[in-house]
C-alpha cells in the first residue's frame, strides 16, 4: 500500500484512503492508464497486483503519478504471468492487439469465479477472448481519462474523465463495482455497454488517426482538417446505422468536435505512437470500421484511406 501521510486525512471523497475491504484486483497491461486505475483502485482501499510478462523477477514496481493526490511515489507488487495462483479479478489496460496474447498467458489462473474487466480502445477484441476466459464473467468497459507517460517511470494525469462499465451479456452491476464507484471520480454502471463502446469508437476514429497522420494536436482539426472530420464523420454514423447502433452516433460531428475543442492542446494516444515508432490500434478502430462497412455494402473511402495512411505509417 502507498504511505499514509496527513494530507490523506483532507482528502475530498471519493479520495479519501480506506481500509481494505477484501477486493483483490489483478492489472494487466501496467503502461500509463494501467497505473493511473491502479492508483485510484489502491487509495480506495482494494488490494493491487500488477501482472508481469517480462520474467524479470520483479517484486515490486514504484512510479510516480503527477497530477494525482497524495503526491509522491506509489508502489505495487509484481506477480509474474506464470505464477500459479489464482486471479479473482483483472483489469486489462493492454494494446488493443495485445490483449488476447496477454489474457492467454494468464488463462491457468482464470476461473468460472473470477472477473475480467476489458478496458482496450477499438472494437472486435471481446469476440476474440472467449476461449482465453476459462469461463470468467467478462466485463466491458471504456473510460475518458487522461494519462500519458513522462520518461520511464513518471505518469501524467492529463485529466479526469467518465469510465463506462457493463458486462457483456447485460447482467446488473457485480459486487465489486462499488468499489470502482468509489474510487473513480466519475464511474457509472451502464447497460447498454454496446453503444458506449460505439460511441467512443467513433470519436477516435475520426480524430485520433488524422492527427497521427497531420502530426497535430486535437484542436488543429477545427482549422483546414475540419472538412476532412467531417467527411469521417458522415461515414462512420452511416456505418452505425446499418449496424443498428444509430443511437450511438447521433450529431456525430458536433459531439466529435466539441472533443476536439475541449481536448485541444491534447496529442493523441495514436501520433504519441507514431512519434514514438510504436505500432498504434488504427486496425481495431479505422480497420474495424472498414470491415463493418464491407458487411453492410457501405462505401467509407475516406475512412479507408486514412486506415491505410496510418498504417504505412505503423512502427
Amino acid at each position: 500500500m502507498i504511505p499514509h501521510t496527513p494530507e490523506d486525512e483532507s482528502l475530498p471523497e471519493p479520495h479519501t484512503m480506506k481500509t481494505d475491504d477484501g477486493y483483490h484486483w489483478h492489472v494487466l497491461g501496467a503502461g500509463a492508464i494501467g497505473l493511473l486505475f491502479a492508483a485510484y483502485l489502491q487509495r480506495a482501499g482494494a488490494t493491487i497486483t500488477l501482472l508481469d510478462h517480462s520474467g524479470s523477477g520483479e517484486q515490486l514496481r514504484t512510479a510516480s503519478l503527477s497530477g494525482l493526490e497524495p503526491t509522491g511515489e506509489w508502489a505495487f507488487p509484481v506477480s509474474d504471468i506464470a505464477e500459479a495462483g489464482a486471479i479473482e479479478r483483472v483489469l486489462v489496460t493492454t494494446k488493443a492487439y495485445n490483449a488476447e496474447a496477454a489474457l492467454r498467458s494468464v488463462q491457468h489462473r482464470l476461473s468460472a469465479s473470477s472477473s475480467v474487466v476489458l478496458m482496450v480502445n477499438g472494437m472486435g477484441i471481446a469476440d476474440a477472448l472467449t476461449s482465453s476466459l476459462n469461463n470468467a464473467a467478462l466485463y466491458l468497459a471504456t473510460t475518458t481519462e487522461g494519462a500519458h507517460r513522462q520518461g520511464s517511470n513518471t505518469v501524467v494525469h492529463a485529466g479526469t474523465g467518465l469510465t463506462q462499465i457493463g458486462s457483456a451479456n447485460g447482467s446488473p452491476p457485480p459486487t465489486w463495482f462499488s468499489m470502482f464507484e468509489r474510487a473513480l471520480p466519475a464511474c457509472h454502471w451502464e447497460q447498454d455497454m454496446a453503444a458506449c463502446l460505439w460511441r467512443k469508437l467513433a470519436i477516435n476514429a475520426a480524430i485520433n488517426p488524422l492527427t497521427a497522420v497531420l502530426r497535430c494536436k486535437n484542436g488543429e482539426l477545427a482549422g483546414d482538417p475540419a472538412d476532412q472530420v467531417r467527411a469521417l464523420c458522415s461515414e462512420i454514423q452511416i456505418v452505425a446505422e446499418a449496424a443498428g447502433m444509430g443511437r450511438a452516433t447521433a450529431e456525430l460531428a458536433s459531439v466529435v468536435f466539441a472533443v476536439i475543442q475541449g481536448t485541444a492542446e491534447n496529442r493523441s494516444s495514436m501520433l504519441q505512437d507514431i512519434e514514438a515508432r510504436r505500432r498504434t490500434e488504427v486496425d481495431y478502430i479505422n480497420g474495424w470500421l472498414v470491415q463493418e462497412a464491407e458487411k453492410f455494402g457501405v462505401p467509407v473511402p475516406h475512412n479507408r484511406a486514412l486506415w491505410e495512411a496510418v498504417k504505412s505509417l505503423d512502427g
